[in-house]
């Protein structure tokens, strides 16, 4: 009987630490993640090329420019809000950009592709004292402060 418990209690510890890092980053849904920002005082803004052509257009330039193909980017996110901290008594910026693709391989080819910017950029902003995350979860890729990324769940 003891035996039975102790699988039970790995099994169980196993399962919730996987449901624990699904839900660690932003919603794949780029909809849901534009109106969580919103819900927590960001100014942003979103293209969807499902959303209309001007969009649809805008997402393509994009990706071609970045050495991708027409249609390979769904949607791009961007959104930021200024806090004030009370403990270091100064102003600080809440920030996240989160692009959608078409599907994994696509996001995976793009991360690999801009391996170098993004880490380029972490280091610029970790000498401004600025932490950011940057990580491909699926066919999406972020890089934002961890309460931007907390607040587009």
């Amino acid at each position: 009987m003891k035996k039975t418990y102790k699988i039970l209690t790995v099994m169980l510890v196993a399962i919730l630490s996987v449901l624990s890092l699904v839900a660690c980053g932003p919603s794949s849904d780029p909809a849901k993640a534009l109106d969580a920002l919103k819900s927590h005082g960001y100014e942003a803004g979103a293209r969807i090329a499902a959303n209309s052509e001007e969009d649809k257009a805008y997402l393509d330039d994009m990706a071609v420019a970045n050495g991708l193909e027409a249609g390979d980017i769904v949607a791009d996110l961007e959104a930021g809000k200024k806090v004030y901290s009370e403990s270091e008594n100064k102003n600080s910026d809440d920030f996240i950009e989160i692009i959608y693709f078409k599907n994994d391989s696509i996001a995976k080819k793009y991360w690999n592709m801009k391996q170098e910017n993004i880490d380029y950029g972490i280091e610029l902003n970790r000498k401004e004292g600025i932490k950011l995350i940057a990580k491909r979860q699926g066919s999406m890729i972020y890089i934002g402060t961890a309460q931007a990324v907390k607040d587009a769940r």
